[in-house]
C-alpha cells in the first residue's frame, strides 16, 4: 500500500478525516492524524461502543457468563417488568421494541432510571422487524453487569482493555451505574483512542488471539460478524451482532460504525484493519457516504493502479 498515494487523498478528497490508520499483512502501513494531540486522544465512539458491547459480551459467553444469545433477559432482571420471551439475541439484533433513547426527549441520562425507563418503553413480541435502537445496547451493558458482578467497564479492564493495551478516556454511566451502551447527543459517550481500536480490530482480523493469548473466541467472530438481518438502507448487506456486513468482490468485510465517521473496517481478505475518525456529529450533513472515498482509495490499491 502507497503511503504517498493516501496523504495525497487525505489532503483531497479523504480532507474530512482526522484520524486514519491502516494495518496490513501484519503491520501498520498508515499512520495519519491531522492534529498531533489526537494521537493520544480518546475518540468519541457514537454508536461504535455498540461493537466494544457485543465484543464484552462475547468473552462473558465465553467465560459462562451466559449459556448464549438464547437466554431469557428476565433471568437477569427479575426485579424489572421484562417479557420471558425477550432473548439476548433479539437486543442484539434490534428486535426488541425497545425505545432509542436518543428519540425518546432524555436529554440528560441521570434525570431518569434508565433502565426501568427503557423496560416501560418497551413493546416486545415475537417476530419483531429490526429497528436501530441504542436502548437494546445499553441492556446488554446493564446484563453484563448484572451478570459478572463487576461494572462493565471493570469487566472490560480485566477481560478486554488490559489485555490489549486499550486505555478508556471517559466512560459514563446513568444514574443506576450501568455505564452506557450508546451516545447521548449532548454529551459524550465512551471515549477511546484510535490506536486502540486498531487493536480491536486486529483481534477480530487474528480470529480473536493477541499476541498468542486468545482473548475471543472464533465461533463468538463468526457468529457476531455474519449476517443476519439485510440492511441495504445503511448502505451494507446486512447486520451481524452489532456489526455491519457488506460483500464485496474481493470477499466478506464488516465494519463498526458511528455517527460522525469513526470506523473500524475489518477486510479478511486483504489482511487488513482500517480504523478511521471524523469530527462530524451528524455526517450527513457533510457528505453523502463517509466510507465511499475511503473505500474508493482502498480499492485504487488494491487494482495496482499509480
Amino acid at each position: 500500500m502507497s503511503r504517498a498515494h493516501f496523504e495525497k487523498i487525505l489532503e483531497g478528497s479523504l480532507n474530512y478525516l482526522d484520524t486514519l490508520l491502516v494495518y496490513q499483512d501484519g503491520r501498520r502501513t498508515v499512520e495519519f492524524y491531522k492534529y498531533p494531540d489526537t494521537k493520544n486522544t480518546g475518540i468519541d465512539l457514537r454508536s461504535l461502543t455498540k461493537t466494544i458491547i457485543t465484543t464484552l459480551l462475547g468473552i462473558a459467553i465465553d467465560k459462562g457468563v451466559f449459556r448464549g444469545v438464547e437466554d431469557s433477559v428476565k433471568l437477569f432482571f427479575p426485579d424489572y417488568s421484562v417479557s420471558p420471551e425477550l432473548k439476548i439475541k433479539h437486543l442484539l439484533l434490534h428486535q426488541s421494541g425497545v425505545i432509542d433513547p436518543m428519540r425518546s426527549g432524555i436529554t440528560d441520562v441521570n434525570s431518569v432510571q434508565l433502565l426501568e425507563f427503557l423496560f416501560q418503553q418497551m413493546n416486545f413480541r415475537l417476530g419483531l422487524p429490526f429497528n436501530y435502537s441504542g436502548g437494546n445496547t445499553h441492556i446488554i451493558s446493564a446484563l453484563i453487569a448484572r451478570g459478572s458482578g463487576q461494572s462493565t467497564f471493570e469487566f472490560a479492564q480485566h477481560v478486554l482493555f488490559e489485555p490489549l493495551g486499550m486505555k478508556v478516556a471517559e466512560w459514563p454511566c446513568d444514574k443506576e451505574g450501568f455505564h452506557l451502551g450508546f451516545c447521548p447527543d449532548l454529551s459524550p459517550g465512551l471515549k477511546i483512542r484510535a490506536n486502540d481500536l486498531l487493536n480491536l480490530g486486529i483481534l477480530y482480523l487474528n480470529e480473536g488471539d493477541w499476541e498468542g493469548k486468545r482473548i475471543l473466541s472464533r465461533e463468538w467472530i463468526n457468529l457476531s460478524t455474519t449476517s443476519k438481518i439485510s440492511a441495504e438502507w445503511a448502505r451494507s448487506n446486512g447486520y451481524g451482532y452489532h456489526w455491519w456486513i457488506t460483500e464485496e468482490d474481493e470477499g466478506r468485510l464488516y465494519s463498526a460504525k458511528g455517527n460522525g465517521g469513526q470506523r473500524i473496517h475489518v477486510i479478511p481478505s486483504r489482511k487488513m484493519v482500517v480504523v478511521c475518525a471524523a469530527p462530524y456529529r451528524n455526517w450527513r450533513d457533510k457528505m453523502n457516504d463517509p466510507d465511499k472515498e475511503l473505500f474508493k482509495a482502498l480499492e485504487h490499491e488494491w487494482g495496482g493502479s499509480n
